[in-house]
């Protein structure tokens, strides 16, 4: 916290948001193969020194299916394992075929109570490790989740369709805000928001399109996090330079508040 808050911390804080390979696991002392639950990951993290761990307060299983499920965002997600057993959930595309198909899907509840368990779970397991991992909750948010659920293919048709690609925007971006209000309320510190923007090549869309779907949504949220002295860490893959200028603008002179933006550039 004192790194976010620009203050001298003891020494720079280490996170990485998702870490699959059993191998550098066990070669710190860790079974991931024994035990449920985040207290494997957490301690694996105490171990390697990164700092900070995540809780998963959405992107839960909504239907199964062989190899799978399909996740309450109606994402197609499907279990893999590597060489040495290390288990991955990769994505398959989106189960959504059409707007009727995703106006027809029971939309995710943010005021169910097992987002706000999952977060003191994760608080819990973190003093467990006498508090040397800091566990912040992670969900997923605006875009990504959004385009994921049809598949690119099927979202830039929606896309097309002013009307539909605001609606499907406006119910991530509402789920996201009720989210973060009940996180923010109940002490939550930092908040991640899953939503890359991008690929290796450059934007998902349009920069005005951030403009005009995304980035009034994330002013909402973070505006509602600041309230309670709550921090918004953004994470996004890709090459997002076209609209860099944009997050400058809109979280330096509409906020006036920090929102940490989490980027990694795969270029």
């Amino acid at each position: 916290m004192k790194a976010i808050n620009h203050e001298e911390p003891d020494r720079v804080p280490a996170f990485e948001s998702a870490f699959t390979n059993y191998t550098i696991m066990r070669h710190y002392g860790v079974d991931p193969t024994k035990g449920r639950g985040y207290y494997i990951t957490y301690d694996f993290c105490r171990r390697a020194q990164i700092d900070l761990v995540l809780s998963y307060v959405s992107v839960f299983p909504k239907k199964s299916m062989k190899g799978g499920y399909i996740d309450e965002y109606g994402r197609i997600m499907k279990t893999e394992y590597s060489k040495d057993g290390t288990m991955i959930l990769a994505y398959h595309g989106g189960s959504f075929k059409s707007f009727d198909d995703y106006e027809s899907w029971e939309k995710p509840n943010p005021y169910s109570e097992v987002r706000l368990n999952q977060f003191l779970l994760g608080r819990k397991e973190q003093k467990k490790l006498n508090d040397e991992v800091f566990s912040i909750p992670a969900t997923g948010s605006i875009f990504e989740v959004a385009m994921e659920g049809f598949g690119l293919e099927t979202f830039s048709r929606i896309l097309a369709k002013p009307k539909h690609a605001k609606k499907v925007f406006d119910d991530h971006g509402n789920f996201t805000l009720e989210l973060v209000k009940i996180l923010a309320e109940n002490d939550a510190q930092i908040i991640l928001l899953w939503d890359d923007y991008g690929f290796k090549k450059g934007l998902f869309m349009p920069p005005r399109n951030y403009k005009i779907y995304i980035f009034p949504w994330l002013k909402r949220i973070c505006n509602a996090a600041h309230k309670h002295d709550c921090k918004i860490l953004l994470h996004s893959d890709g090459d997002l330079f076209e609209i860099c200028p944009l997050f400058c603008v809109i979280f330096r002179i509409i906020l006036n508040e920090f929102v940490y933006l989490y980027v990694v550039f795969c270029m």
